[in-house]
């Protein structure tokens, strides 16, 4: 298994089922490591894009005419929304719209207790978050609308989806926000993986590079990526249950692929890996047999001393 031989799925299918794959890990360079890891990201976000435009795609050609009538009538002026009534309005099983006519800094996602997303709209801003206070788009500002209604906002919508160019430009924001959501979250977890592998550490006493625990952290989350990728299109959402579950696997990821290292070194150190060590190995195994020859040639030596002490003893004993 020769590292540069192996191809990126290969690698993604190794990093999942043989933990013999982790000690030429280490001897990759973290180029190339940082590449699979990117590679990995993009693939998990056009998957991932893909079926949040579906989701939208289908929204807005069935539902979001029905939609639509749930809100009330509103009006923006001198960069501020005003609504006709307060409302909170369940768009799916997995998003919910709450219009308020306050200013964001006093409306919190955290004042909401389920693990939905959250369209929080209020005087002055746009947000997208989640219960945990976690901002899932940057916040949309209405400082810069003069004047906005609801009659508006159906003719608007009405263009959009009637026009291939602004899907498209809807699909590539969509891709490029998943895209560094995920980043961001993945390379984040990434360090809380170097944490554990360092704890690992401790019973193999590998006292490895810092840049190795890096690669090493990034080929661990690669199941762990896979599940929270297939949790979200299968589930609509990822809940923290399946966050504490993927940290476990990665946290048993690291312990194997650290005994897995450990291992070879030891198998290494037994057969010589490297023209170098199979000399050194040659070097030493030729020193012992010297010495234990040296050893022989003195015992036998000693020996004969022996012997010749104990024929004159005889001698005098005669005489």
């Amino acid at each position: 298994m020769e590292r540069s031989r192996i191809g990126f799925f290969r690698k993604v299918f190794y990093a999942i089922t043989d933990f013999r794959l982790y000690p030429f890990i280490i001897k990759e360079r973290t180029i190339s490591a940082i590449g699979y890891f990117i590679k990995l990201v993009l693939i998990s976000c056009a998957v991932l894009s893909v079926y949040f435009m579906i989701l939208t795609s289908e929204f807005i050609s069935e539902d979001l005419n029905s939609f639509m009538k749930k809100i009330p009538n509103f009006s923006v002026a001198n960069g501020e929304v005003t609504f006709e009534e307060e409302k909170t309005i369940e768009a799916n099983d997995f998003v919910t719209l709450v219009l308020k006519n306050d200013y964001a800094n006093n409306v919190n996602f955290s004042d909401y207790d389920d693990e939905k997303v959250y369209i929080l709209v209020t005087k002055d801003y746009l947000r997208v978050g989640n219960v945990n206070n976690t901002e899932m788009a940057p916040a949309v500002s209405f400082e810069d609308v003069s004047l906005y209604d609801k009659a508006q906002m159906i003719d608007n919508i009405n263009e959009f989806n009637n026009s291939f160019e602004a899907k498209a430009m809807l699909y590539l924001m969509v891709v490029t926000f998943t895209f560094f959501y995920f980043l961001v979250r993945r390379t984040w977890l990434l360090l809380m993986y170097i944490f554990v592998l360092l704890i690992f550490d401790g019973l193999f006493y590998l006292k490895l590079r810092f840049r190795d625990y890096f690669k090493i952290s990034i080929y661990i989350s690669t199941l762990p990526l896979i599940l929270e990728m297939l949790a979200i299109a299968i589930g609509g959402k990822y809940s923290s249950t399946a966050d504490f579950i993927s940290f476990l696997i990665a946290g048993i990821y690291a312990f194997y692929a650290l005994r897995a290292i450990r291992l070879n070194t030891l198998v290494m150190k037994g057969a010589g890996n490297t023209p170098e060590e199979k000399i050194m190995n040659a070097i030493n195994d030729a020193k012992e047999e010297i010495e234990k020859q040296l050893k022989d040639i003195e015992e036998k030596g000693e020996a004969e001393d022996k012997k010749e002490e104990q024929s004159k003893d005889d001698d005098n004993t005669k005489s």
